[in-house]
């Protein structure tokens, strides 16, 4: 394992909401179940699936994650996280 997908699977082992749809052994996304499970999620859980995507694939095409909205509505805890990683960017 890489270290940029270590730091990756550390950020997200604190979203239980989303670490289900990683594979840490397999270092895969299971992208039909994200899709699904996106559905249902609130605004805030959508802006972090949406960073955590995004940061998984390196793009933000599939699922747009716009730093300005997203810092409205998330909580303190996902703003310093988001916010530590734009200083210090990384993809796995």
């Amino acid at each position: 394992m890489t270290e940029a997908q270590k730091k990756f699977f550390e950020l997200l082992d604190q979203y239980p909401r989303f670490k289900h749809h990683w594979d840490k052994e397999k270092r895969t996304c299971d992208l039909e179940s994200f899709d699904q499970d996106f559905k249902v999620m609130s605004s805030g859980e959508r802006h972090m699936a949406r960073f955590f995507i995004s940061v998984w694939l390196n793009e933000s095409e599939t699922y747009p994650f716009n730093v300005l909205d997203a810092i409205r509505v998330i909580d303190d805890k996902s703003r310093k996280l988001v916010i530590v990683w734009l200083a210090n960017p990384f993809f796995p």
